[in-house]
Parts: structure tokens; C-alpha cells; sequence
């Protein structure tokens, strides 16, 4: 038994030890291989968009290269504008090694993390042909997660006719999804200020969702009418008064007196005042 109990000791601090080593292993690899590829990748993303990817024609071959060049330029586009010059260098580069093709039948691909990883980067190698398909993607789109990332990469391309669309993708969706939505819209105002005054119908419950999420996140002068106007209306869904009122108090409260609102016909408004 003792015996027994010496080979199981052995036998662990064995693979304890083989563990540590895969470990440290796993640690150089990182630190050395993994920054070696990384700081190379950088060097060469400078090289493109300096216009001298000449140098790099024997390279890139593979597709992965070409994302992770891609990767490189999107974090770099979350600190800094390169300038216009520079972004028509990466993307002519990147579109000659057609990966924007390969993004353009992986956008309706039959698996959904497939056609956001698509999107996401359409959003930013842009185009024509990338706008339509975005567009027609989201139209048929079923996964909600997959509609963010479609509506975000509609968004980086300054789509001023994506609204209807856009409105489109809300039906039968989740509150949360419309907070996402929200989130998403408030990052681009110009784009926002169009899609508001474009939009035709704004008695449309999801699009009065939509616009009273964004202004608890952003409070933009151009709601404090469109939500009075709601709230007022008689013919709209209580619910929907409501949260418009909830929102007027919140983001606007210099535009409504709290006093009006004592005996109020409705005691939730009236709690909210």
C-alpha cells in the first residue's frame, strides 16, 4: 500500500512539473514569437500605408496576413485618424488580395459568428459592394447579435439611407437589442440627426423606442419636441407616454414643471415628477 501511495506521489509532483514547464513554454512563446509577429505585422501596416507596399508583393499571400493586417489598422483607427491617403492604401492594398471578395460571401454564411466577424470587417474595407450587401444581409437577418454588427458596420459606412432599414431589423426584437441599437446610433450624431429627420412615419413604436433609448444615453436638443408630442398624444400606448415622459424628466428637465403634475390623471406619471 505504501508503495503504492509512493508511485501516486511520484506520479503527481511528475505531472505538476510537466504542467509548469508547458506553462513557462506557453509564457516565452507569447512574450517572444507572439510580439515578434505582432511588432512585424505593425511594421508592415506602416509600410502600406506609406504607399511602398511594393516592398511586401511577394507577401501576404495568405489570407489570415491580410487580416491581421486588417486588425492592425482597425486598432489603430480607435486612436487615431491616419488620414484619408493612408486608409486608401491599406484598403487597395487589402482589395487587390481580394479579401474584401472573401468578406462578401462570408457575409451570408449559414453560421452567425461567420457573417458578424464579416460584417465587422465590410464596415471598414467599405465599398459599394460592401454597402449592398450589408444592407441586403440585414434585411434578412434573423440573429440579433448578428443585426448589431451589421447595423454597426451600416453606421462606419455613412449610410444616409439606411434608416428604413435600420427600422426594419427592430421588429419583433428584443428591449435590449433596441438599447444596443441605441448605444450604437449615438456614436455617429450626423448619421443620427439624419436617420431622425429622414425617418417617415415617427409614430412608429419602435422607432419612438429607439429615440427615447437614445436620448437617455445622449440627450440631443432635436427629442425634447418629438417626446412632449408623445407623451401628449392620447392615441399613443400608455407604456410608450410613459417612458417618453420618463425620459423628458430625465434628460430634459428644464422642459416640463414637476409642480403641473401634482393630481395627475396618471399616478405613475405623477410618481416620476
Amino acid at each position: 500500500m505504501n508503495e503504492a501511495y509512493k508511485l501516486f506521489f511520484v506520479f503527481t509532483i511528475t505531472l505538476a512539473c510537466l504542467v509548469l514547464f508547458a506553462y513557462i513554454l506557453q509564457l516565452i512563446y507569447i512574450n517572444f514569437f507572439v510580439k515578434r509577429k505582432d511588432d512585424a505585422v505593425q511594421s508592415d501596416l506602416n509600410t502600406v500605408m506609406d504607399g511602398e507596399s511594393s516592398e511586401l508583393s511577394y507577401r501576404y499571400y495568405l489570407r489570415k496576413d491580410c487580416i491581421r493586417l486588417l486588425d492592425a489598422f482597425i486598432l489603430l483607427l480607435q486612436s487615431i485618424d491616419p488620414g484619408e491617403i493612408e486608409r486608401k492604401n491599406v484598403i487597395q492594398f487589402l482589395s487587390v488580395r481580394k479579401l474584401n471578395e472573401y468578406f462578401l460571401k462570408q457575409i451570408h454564411s449559414f453560421t452567425p459568428y461567420r457573417r458578424a466577424g464579416a460584417a465587422h470587417y465590410l464596415g471598414y474595407l467599405g465599398g459599394p459592394e460592401a454597402m449592398a450587401a450589408l444592407e441586403k444581409q440585414l434585411k434578412n437577418e434573423q440573429k440579433e447579435n448578428v443585426k448589431l454588427y451589421l447595423i454597426y458596420a451600416v453606421c462606419l459606412l455613412n449610410d444616409t439611407e439606411c434608416g428604413p432599414i435600420i427600422m426594419s431589423s427592430l421588429r419583433g426584437t428584443s428591449g435590449l437589442f433596441i438599447k444596443r441599437v441605441a448605444g450604437i446610433l449615438s456614436a455617429f450624431p450626423s448619421l443620427l440627426i439624419t436617420f431622425y429627420y429622414k425617418m417617415p412615419d415617427r409614430k412608429n413604436s419602435d422607432f419612438i423606442r429607439l429615440i427615447t433609448e437614445i436620448a437617455h444615453i445622449t440627450p440631443f436638443r432635436i427629442f425634447p419636441q418629438f417626446l412632449t408630442d408623445i407623451f401628449l398624444d392620447p392615441d399613443s400606448p400608455l407604456d410608450i407616454r410613459k417612458s417618453a415622459f420618463e425620459c423628458l424628466m430625465e434628460s430634459y428637465p428644464e422642459i416640463l414643471d414637476p409642480t403641473g403634475f401634482i393630481d395627475y390623471e396618471d399616478n405613475e406619471c405623477e410618481r416620476i415628477a
